[in-house]
């Protein structure tokens, strides 16, 4: 019998899968590493309770060692550590590899859960001089591999240098782009949520409700069907909790609301379903990753720098 964690980790498994092959990406990785100079590597997120992590772990192993063979264990050691730092703190980590490179790790959230990453990188902040090269030289040593000491020059000349300016654009770009991925896979849940059979039905009858919100009760009694059942039936067909189907609408139809409105993030709330504004911060945060504010502002200086350079 299939647990309900494993149900969990397939579908935001099978949510990835959809957002790692869509030609947005694609398009994103190529556009990214032309205008960066950096690499933008896409992985499934590798943190115990998120999506089929054992074979997020082996995807995490493949990543080629930055100092050659025989550095692959260290390099997956530090990316696994920024993995679980980034999905606790559900934003950007930059990190340092084996070679006292940097890079930028960017999770994905859908429906509240990290499902993947982006990673840009390696880069450096400054030259390697001497002084450098010895503090590098003990860093190695703590992760048993001295004998690569010999390939750091080579891996620091390869790597593009970056000023804190471009860094600070660029972890940007990929945060932005994280979002954007974390809203498609949202869609993408409400999207099959809405080829079930029981939800056509809801949908059908809902606006006979008085209330502004059925309880399920009320939704399993209109269906002939228990509590119990109908919460059974809903979850197998739809991949989500009736409770997380609604909240998500909610939230989607808030975010409508903090980009299309003036309206205070109090009115926000209440205008998309929510009964008190700390509820509706917490689960616009799950779900979308950050707060109703943050995400009116960033997506308005967005707006306001797209406008400024068609007007040229």
């Amino acid at each position: 019998m299939i647990e309900a964690s494993d149900h969990l980790k397939q579908a935001d498994a099978a949510v990835w899968r959809q957002l790692e092959g869509s030609s947005p990406l694609r398009l994103f990785q190529s556009a990214f590493a032309v205008a960066t100079g950096l690499p933008l590597a896409v992985l499934p997120a590798g943190t115990p309770g998120s999506c089929d992590h054992q074979g997020a772990y082996s995807a995490l192993a493949r990543i080629e060692g930055c100092l050659g063979k025989g550095s692959e264990v260290s390099c997956q050691q530090t990316l696994i550590q920024a993995d679980a730092k980034a999905a606790s703190q559900r934003g950007p980590v930059h990190f340092e590899c084996p070679a006292g490179l940097l890079k930028i790790l960017v999770p994905v959230i859908a429906r509240g859960r990290h499902v993947g990453n982006l990673l840009a990188g390696p880069f450096s902040l400054a030259s390697l001089n001497e002084k450098k090269m010895r503090g590098l030289a003990n860093r190695l040593r703590g992760f048993h591999l001295e004998p690569q000491k010999g390939r750091l020059k080579v891996s620091w000349r390869y790597s593009p240098r970056l000023t804190t300016k471009k860094l600070k654009a660029v972890t940007i770009l990929t945060f932005t782009f994280a979002q954007y991925l974390s809203e498609a896979a949202n869609q993408l849940v409400l999207g099959d949520a809405q080829g079930s059979p029981l939800l056509r039905e809801i949908e059908a009858f809902s606006a006979d409700f008085t209330s502004k919100e059925a309880s399920v009760s009320a939704v399993a009694e209109r269906l002939r069907l228990s509590p119990c059942r109908f919460c059974q039936l809903f979850k197998k067909q739809t991949g989500l909790t009736f409770t997380e189907y609604r909240t998500l609408k909610k939230v989607e139809r808030a975010k409508g609301m903090l980009l299309g409105s003036s309206l205070r993030i109090s009115e926000v709330a209440f205008q998309s379903g929510f009964e008190t504004v700390p509820y509706f911060n917490r689960a616009f945060r799950r779900y979308v990753g950050c707060a109703p504010s943050e995400y009116r502002s960033k997506n308005s200086a967005l707006n306001e720098d797209k406008r400024r350079a068609i007007q040229g």
